[in-house]
């Protein structure tokens, strides 16, 4: 049974409209503009990165991506994963900074999106020749079944 949403802004109907007249830029935009991101809608500005990433347009993936972490209300389990998303998104698109900025603050926390953001700041820092700063995560990274992994690609920084 689906949960119905308690309650939706003006542009998260727009939005949804041009969704289902397969528009999704226009859709992005509408999402992006939303004044209030909760939970109930949260997943379709999930959807809509995903949906923009599938269709290569990394930037307004990102832009929806990033539209959405920074709104109050965002539930606390979920905001790390979209970090990840959008860091990832943000390395894709080669926009290294900010995927450094993204993936930098999720190297506290805990789970896959530690382990996925490592490896984009890993990669980061290996493509801005950041050595010491690959080495320093490389080494983070190099634990169970990727010990000898990292350590082999340490030796050549």
């Amino acid at each position: 049974m689906f949960k119905r949403p308690e309650k939706l802004g003006p542009n998260q109907h727009i939005g949804n409209n041009h969704l289902l007249n397969e528009k999704p830029d226009l859709a992005v935009a509408a999402f992006i503009e939303e004044p209030e991101v909760n939970s109930d809608i949260f997943d379709t500005h999930l959807a809509v990165g995903g949906l923009m990433r599938r269709k290569g347009d990394l930037e307004k993936a990102v832009s929806g991506q990033e539209s959405g972490l920074y709104r109050p209300g965002l539930n606390k389990e979920v905001k790390p994963n979209v970090q990840f998303k959008a860091g990832r998104d943000c390395f894709l698109a080669d926009f290294l900074g900010r995927a450094e900025r993204l993936s930098g603050r999720l190297s506290v926390e805990r789970g896959q999106a530690l382990e996925g953001s490592l490896k984009i700041l890993c990669e980061v820092y290996e493509m801005q020749k950041k050595w010491q700063k690959t080495i320093a995560v490389g080494q983070r990274l190099a634990n169970g079944d990727n010990t000898e992994k990292f350590e082999k690609a340490e030796s050549h920084y």
